[in-house]
């Protein structure tokens, strides 16, 4: 039937190993003398036996760590049927391992375990997203440790851009199981483990590079000096690659004390040279830096102790503070709210008399600046000047004519006097009343703005009812803003929604629910978070929910309280009995802890991922994210 003729006996018939049709002992027989045997009717053509056999040898080989071996069983097996879970999740790991410096393999693992979710059995999908999270973890850890090794004992650019390109692919390909095979990483563990090992790795290269640069004077000649700058440049920036994965406090020290100290001694160093002179020889200073290049150098440095105190501080603990302390004064001003809808009757009266007392003090300064009186006065005064200017116009013998002038000019200034007494007078009588006026706006301010207490943001005021049910959203993006926009500190103000995708796209369509910082008035500043949705429109259900922000290490603390304030609002919209300290503090423990990067509650997990997107071609950056969809 198949062409093979590797045929076993069983039970009396002869079975085919490969596609195992069944003879009797007759078409056997037959079939070895003529070749081939007739067979009517309709035949199935029967694997399973051929596939089992192959799948028990594939894992024998995969046991035994004989990839090569394992991935040749898994193909014969995908041979006979391409939709064969079991064989797809076996090759995915057996070529991986087969990967080599020059020929990375896990690009082929992943488009493998893609295959083997596509297949899977709904029962055994829940465990094979789990046994591919634990395979993935192994080679992605194992393909960085070869590159780490390599770089620790040459430090060359290309060993920097092979152990730095191997982790953006791999990171990559971590988000491509996560996006198109629903597969979850505690990526905290991993990150950490990455770090350590480029840290490691920076610190054994310096420490070779040391070694063939001095200490000797004579052991510092200028291609020397070249190759150790070089080597040290290389390790700085191996460890700039460490700070963007870590996530514990005492190694981001560490990475930072690593890079000011190798820093600083690449900036300090020269080349000396040997020179021959009649006085005496001796070794001169060859080359160094420039004092520009010196100047740039320092200015990473001080960078670096930044970043230093960055970790000292622990982010977490401190951002945490800082919310905790916010919320005294919004917990203040929610208890002012709270009591004025439930008085705003009286509210609207007092503002109703705020109104008409702010009105008439108007009435009265316009009443003051308009006095007849201070009119008066003006005429007065431009009387007595002209006189002075026609007294003093006159000559010297003109003293009858003077004294006429001066009498007149008396006269005048008494009548002014006079009049300056009438202001006053009139102008004390309008004071008052607008003083009264102004006192009773201060005491309605005052009962306006009195204190009323503490009232606390409850779970239950910012839940959604029904917004999750058995592991999936029955939310519309629409629903969502609109609710963010009742809930979120006045801090957050709603945009409207944009068509612009987060850095995992192949999520499906996305749709950015936008807020700048109200803060900043017209001038319409970012809050330094982006919030996307995946759904087909914003009146459709939503996918997932993805909270995008700049890299922790490069965030300011205003960028990072935001980024934990959407997160957690979020959250409590979606989970009952979420309290507010805990939904901060557990979303803060993703970003930046080493342990418990991923969570489940009532079947939906929020995640940390991270993905390197490209600028315009011209600068690349990493970005965190918390990534919020079903479990299943």
């Amino acid at each position: 039937m198949c062409g093979s003729s590797d045929l076993v006996k069983q039970q009396g018939l002869f079975v085919c190993q490969t596609c195992g049709c069944k003879y009797t002992v007759e078409e056997a027989k037959k079939m070895m003398i003529e070749g081939t045997v007739e067979v009517t009717g309709t035949v199935k053509v029967d694997n399973t036996a051929s596939i089992e056999n192959y799948l028990k040898m594939a894992r024998n080989a995969l046991e035994a760590s004989n990839y090569v071996e394992a991935e040749s069983y898994a193909n014969k097996i995908i041979e006979l049927n391409p939709q064969n879970s079991p064989a797809w999740e076996i090759k995915g790991e057996a070529a991986g391992w087969q990967s080599k410096a020059n020929n990375n393999r896990m690009g082929e693992s992943v488009s493998a375990w893609l295959n083997a979710i596509k297949f899977s059995e709904s029962d055994d999908l829940y465990d094979l997203r789990e046994r591919i999270a634990t395979g993935y973890t192994s080679l992605l850890l194992a393909i960085i440790k070869l590159r780490t090794d390599n770089f620790g004992s040459i430090q060359s650019k290309e060993n920097l851009k092979s152990t730095s390109d191997d982790l953006k692919d791999g990171i990559a390909m971590m988000n491509s199981l996560m996006v198109k095979g629903g597969v979850s990483f505690n990526r905290g563990p991993i990150y950490m483990q990455i770090a350590r090992m480029m840290n490691s790795c920076a610190c054994d290269g310096y420490k070779d590079a040391k070694k063939d640069f001095g200490p000797e004077k004579d052991n510092m000649a200028k291609w020397r000096w070249e190759n150790y700058t070089e080597a040290c440049d290389n390790c700085v920036k191996m460890l700039e690659n460490a700070l963007e994965y870590c996530r514990d406090n005492n190694l981001g020290e560490t990475i930072c004390s690593n890079l000011v100290t190798i820093s600083t001694d690449v900036r300090d160093s020269c080349s000396w040279k040997y020179e021959y002179n009649p006085y005496g020889s001796s070794y001169h200073r060859e080359y160094s830096f420039t004092e520009e290049a010196k100047a740039e150098r320092t200015k990473r440095i001080t960078d670096y102790s930044d970043k230093k105190y960055f970790y000292s501080k622990d982010p977490a603990s401190t951002i945490l503070t800082q919310l905790q302390y916010n919320r005294n004064g919004e917990e203040i001003e929610r208890a002012k709210k709270v009591y004025w809808e439930k008085h705003a009757s009286e509210k609207l009266q007092l503002e109703d008399e705020k109104k008409s007392l702010t009105d008439a003090i108007s009435g009265k300064e316009h009443e003051l600046n308009n006095l007849p009186i201070s009119a008066a006065i003006l005429s007065t005064t431009k009387k007595i000047n002209d006189l002075t200017k026609e007294k003093q116009s006159l000559g010297v013998f003109k003293g009858k004519e003077k004294k006429v002038l001066q009498d007149k000019i008396d006269t005048l200034e008494q009548t002014k006097k006079q009049q300056h007494e009438q202001e006053l007078e009139e102008k004390k009588s309008i004071l008052e009343e607008v003083s009264t006026y102004k006192s009773r706006i201060a005491c309605i301010e005052s009962e306006l703005s009195k204190s009323r207490g503490h009232v606390s943001v409850s779970s239950d005021d910012i839940l959604i009812p029904g917004a999750i049910a058995n592991g999936k959203f029955y939310i519309t993006a629409q629903q969502l803003a609109d609710h963010l926009v009742r809930v979120l500190p006045p801090s957050f103000e709603y945009q409207g929604f944009s068509d612009s995708s987060s850095g995992y796209s192949d999520f499906g369509n996305q749709i950015e629910i936008k807020f700048t910082d109200a803060a900043t008035g017209e001038q319409k500043k970012p809050i330094g978070v982006l919030l996307y949705c995946t759904a087909d429109n914003i009146d459709s259900e939503i996918r997932n929910i993805i909270i995008e922000s700049g890299a922790a290490i490069d965030a300011d603390d205003k960028s990072i309280r935001n980024w934990t304030i959407l997160c957690s609002y979020v959250l409590m919209s979606l989970f009952k009995n979420l309290e507010q300290s805990e939904a901060e503090k557990s979303v803060l423990d993703i970003r930046f802890t080493g342990d418990r990067t991923l969570w489940v509650r009532d079947d939906i997990r929020f995640e940390l991922a991270t993905c390197n997107v490209n600028l315009f071609g011209l600068v690349s950056i990493n970005k965190d994210a918390l990534i919020i969809r079903p479990s299943l």
